[in-house]
């Protein structure tokens, strides 16, 4: 008979798995099942949710074919009263194009704000530009340079900050 129990630990359980040890990883193993389930499904709704509401207009065509074609018993059709559920599965249509007119009018808009705003003309500093190169090039080369000299990690790091 035993009459000194020893605490749990994961690696006697590891070595000598119990029923308890059996059942704890086939829950998980359910847990984990539901997690991926649960997660697909907020994914299914969350791309579904993207989509755009059917227009009235495409949702009276396809009554009028199930009513000409009959594919289906008219109970199974009831999904299409609900108008705020219904989703359109077509690409978007494309934008239209505007007219000759609009074109020209926003083009003379365009025309006429380059003539009134004038862009500033950049100024030549050759010695700025010059002084900027020369600091990206430290700014960059430096800390690689002094990683040969500095031997510990802490002090690579306040180099490199």
């Amino acid at each position: 008979m035993k009459t000194h129990t020893h605490p749990s630990s994961r690696r006697a359980a590891a070595q000598h798995p119990s029923q308890l040890d059996h059942h704890r990883a086939d829950l998980l193993a359910r847990v984990g099942y539901k997690m991926a389930q649960y997660n697909a499904s907020l994914t299914a709704f969350a791309k579904t949710s993207r989509l755009p509401v059917a227009e009235e207009a495409d949702v009276e065509a396809y009554r009028a074919f199930l009513a000409r074609a009959q594919p289906v018993v008219p109970e199974e059709a009831r999904f299409l009263d609900q108008g705020g559920d219904l989703v359109s599965l077509a690409p978007p249509m494309p934008a239209p194009e505007p007219t000759a007119a609009a074109a020209t009018a926003a083009a003379e808009a365009v025309d006429v704000a380059m003539r009134t705003y004038a862009l500033p003309q950049p100024m030549a500093q050759p010695h700025t530009q010059r002084a900027l190169l020369l600091a990206a090039l430290a700014s960059i080369l430096l800390p690689v340079l002094m990683f040969t000299v500095v031997p510990n990690f802490v002090g690579r790091i306040a180099v490199a900050v």
